[in-house]
């Protein structure tokens, strides 16, 4: 009996061992095995905003968020847009491979969040091999894997957007640090931002037909111009819908090609302005003409009016921009058009290791832990990306009846254009929201723009047009635009009309139930004009 009584108090004791030192469910992650022996991997959760050190294995040296510490993103960004990432403002985890359960030391491990409110993406990666290769630039992308098109990329490295294009791909120049340092190192953290478009066909496409690819470069490289001086370092992020600036890297002697200048965070401008000196000199560091830097001034200064609630008057100067939406800071992402000439000689060029990354697209269908089909990691934040589109060009009706107008103290007269511009009635028709957005905020148009470029055939507009009457003139890097004309007078006669580019500007508020804070997305479309 004495030894039936011990072995059922040996066994008590053990089963009281193992449930106390069991971890709770909700503070690991969990392994789901499938019939044909694939994983299905959900996201290691963690409290990015509170953590002192990255979620690591034990014998890994400690990792420090990006947002403070040895190798942060502070040496790249403002303080703006350092601390912009908190939960209450939207941003949720989408994807992370820090994990303490790892059988080793994490290698160049990231995590990925993602903002629904306005449809931002920023990966955070953190290198922990070590590199030998002097490098200037650190070049990144984004590409869609898949059979069939998608618009998610539309919104990414243009200001001027045309929904009947579906960009497969984007490719963009990090700036280099501001404090002199370089971009390539060990131990240090990078941040890649992206910004989505919607595509509504994401949760009807099945999870395997789409993937979402990301690469990581450096370069070096000698000179840099954005159509004005040369200069022999790139201060701002430009990007483009194909990659001829990473071609331009990748290979000896000249490229010139179109692209967008991203002004990521409100300090930009102070950050990259020379202040004023001999006639001549440049106003900016970034190798942009004064000109058109002195566009970014305005459309930057009018973004952050926007920011601070001010928004049906603060949008001229800007085509496309996603402002506001955070507690800590005013923040601003901002596209503008730039002619981009890189040039010299390429001495070092080469990847990330592990670059590139693949990943599945968050909202597809069957996407989800229970489908043991599946092989590597679940998104934690698990719905369609984008806050809208639309589902085909606006439509511009034009009413071009001929006219003769004479030059002001001449008795010359020409035969020309007298042109009047009407939107579609359904324009807003053509919108369509994501409902992953819709179910959590408030989401809707409080502004429309007709922005008309004329033809220009003698370098300025009195080359193009008599006149007219219209709300305003924009100029806006390369472009020129007028705003929201009820008619100009044309100097080109056609048959066809209208000669010049005609687009409509959107301006989206989102304004979150909870209580956050609302954000603020410029879009501008290339138009069809219809005659009538």
């Amino acid at each position: 009996m004495k030894t039936i009584c011990q072995l059922f108090l040996c066994l008590a004791i053990i089963l009281i061992s193992n449930s106390c030192t069991k971890n709770p469910i909700s503070n690991q992650s969990v392994t789901v095995t499938g019939p044909k022996g694939k994983d299905v991997i959900p996201v290691y959760a963690f409290n990015w905003e509170t953590v002192d050190w990255m979620p690591t294995p034990s014998g890994q040296s400690q990792i420090p968020p990006p947002w403070i510490g040895q190798g942060s993103i502070a040496s790249s960004y403002g303080a703006d847009v350092v601390a912009d990432h908190a939960s209450k403002d939207g941003w949720q985890l989408m994807y992370s491979t820090f994990t303490p359960s790892a059988p080793g030391p994490l290698t160049n491990p990231y995590f990925i969040l993602y903002n629904p409110y306005r449809g931002l993406m920023r990966v955070y990666l953190y290198t922990t091999t070590q590199f030998v290769y002097p490098s200037d630039y650190v070049t990144d992308g984004l590409t869609v894997v898949s059979s069939s098109p998608s618009p998610m990329l539309n919104f990414m490295g243009q200001d001027l957007v045309d929904v009947s294009q579906n960009l497969s791909s984007y490719t963009q120049i990090e700036p280099a640090p501001k404090d002199g340092s370089k971009p390539l190192a060990a131990n240090k953290w990078y941040m890649l931002q992206y910004e989505f478009a919607f595509d509504p066909n994401m949760s009807t496409t099945e999870y395997s037909n789409i993937q979402l690819s990301w690469f990581t470069n450096f370069n070096n490289i000698t000179q840099v111009s954005l159509g004005g001086a040369v200069t022999g370092t790139l201060n701002g992020t430009i990007g483009g819908a194909s990659n001829p600036m990473n071609s331009a890297l990748t290979s000896a002697g000249k490229t010139v090609a179109t692209g967008a200048l991203a002004v990521v965070g409100s300090n930009y401008i102070n950050n990259n302005a020379v202040p004023p000196g001999l006639v001549g000199d440049p106003n900016n560091d970034l190798g942009l003409p004064d000109p058109i830097f002195t566009d970014i001034q305005t459309g930057l200064s009018s973004a952050l009016k926007a920011a601070s609630g001010n928004i049906p008057g603060a949008v001229a100067g800007i085509l496309s921009a996603v402002i506001g939406g955070s507690t800590s800071a005013q923040t601003v992402s901002l596209n503008l058009n730039a002619k981009i000439t890189l040039t010299g000689t390429q001495t070092t060029s080469g990847s990330f290791p592990s670059s590139p990354t693949s990943l599945w697209v968050p909202g597809t269908k069957d996407l989800n832990a229970a489908n043991n089909s599946i092989q590597g990691y679940v998104p934690s934040y698990n719905w369609p990306l984008g806050v809208f589109n639309l589902s085909a060009r606006p439509t511009v009706y034009v009413h071009s009846t001929p006219a003769q107008f004479s030059n002001v103290g001449s008795d010359r007269t020409y035969n020309g254009l007298k042109d009047v511009f009407t939107i579609e009635a359904g324009l807003l028709n053509k919108i369509v929201y994501n409902s992953a957005v819709t179910n959590i905020a408030s989401v809707k148009v409080i502004k429309e723009d007709l922005l008309v470029w004329p033809t220009i055939t003698s370098g300025t507009w009195s080359g193009a047009l008599f006149g007219g009457s219209w709300e305003g003139q924009e100029t806006i890097g390369n472009y020129t635009f007028i705003r929201n004309p009820g008619y100009v007078d044309q100097k080109v006669y056609t048959t066809a009309g209208w000669v010049g580019t005609t687009c409509v500007r959107l301006v989206l508020q989102v304004t979150p139930t909870n209580g956050a804070p609302a954000s603020t997305i410029v879009k501008t479309f290339l138009a069809n004009v219809v005659p009538n």
